[in-house]
């Protein structure tokens, strides 16, 4: 046997080692992961997520200090958006469309996206970097079949007291001792008991490259494909409930 085809055998071997192995996860599915040791980078809003209101007006309408933490943060913004802000069910209709001021002046939001557009944008405006971060349910990929109903989340990441913390803008939990490097969040919500798999993070969906539910639902339905092949790992979380509001 030549050395040329001995080297080629050789390399082929290694291919087909490294196809069957499970894929190792990076800090979500699609598009180049996060610079988290800057988290000064992420101050800047994207194309759906400027706010015209001041710092110092959203800081006094949510009634929250100044270099706030997390146990004082998280909970005012969430209590400010349940009481002030009017649900409004789209059925994914405007994922990609709406926009943080636009929502902010109608005081309307019609889903997760919405949530988490809004909340990381007045994170962004009171002076703390964050990111949204789109996931895909474990438990709906596992039993994905085509024509079926799509199940996901929107989350946001906020660097806060020097720290990532992972919040749940839909519902207030946040979770302070958060690996941002690991896409599977286990958040539990209805019937994703499995928690969820992190497809895009970005300023806004704009700036991950979502415009529309239709090729949202296309990446989630690629996500289901290839799950069987991801590598999960799932992190030990202390999930911080919210503190209920008087004014709710």
């Amino acid at each position: 046997m030549s050395s040329t085809f001995h080297a080629d055998l050789t390399s082929r071997a290694a291919l087909f080692l490294l196809l069957a192995l499970p894929a190792c996860a990076a800090a979500q599915l699609y598009g180049g992961s996060p610079d988290y040791k800057r988290p000064e980078l992420y101050l800047a809003p994207g194309p759906q997520s400027a706010l015209e209101m001041s710092a110092g007006a959203l800081r006094a309408e949510i009634g929250v200090s100044s270099a706030a933490a997390a146990g004082e943060l998280v909970p005012a913004v969430f209590n400010w958006l349940a009481a002030g802000f009017k649900a409004s069910a789209e059925g994914g209709r405007l994922i990609g469309k709406t926009t943080a001021s636009g929502l902010m002046k109608e005081r309307r939001l019609s889903g997760c996206h919405d949530w988490a557009l809004v909340f990381s944008a007045v994170l962004r405006r009171l002076g703390y970097p964050a990111i949204m971060a789109d996931a895909a349910g474990i438990k709906w990929a596992r039993a994905y079949k085509p024509g079926g109903p799509l199940s996901g989340h929107v989350f946001v990441e906020a660097y806060i007291g020097g720290r990532w913390t992972l919040i749940d803008s839909a519902s207030g939990r946040y979770v302070t001792n958060y690996d941002p490097a690991n896409p599977v969040l286990p958040l539990r919500a209805g019937d994703e008991t499995e928690g969820y798999y992190v497809m895009f993070k970005g300023a806004d969906p704009a700036s991950y490259g979502i415009s529309s539910d239709g090729e949202l639902g296309r990446k989630m339905k690629d996500f289901a494909s290839r799950l069987p092949r991801l590598k999960l790992s799932y992190p030990d979380y202390e999930i911080i409930a919210p503190r209920p509001s008087s004014s709710r």
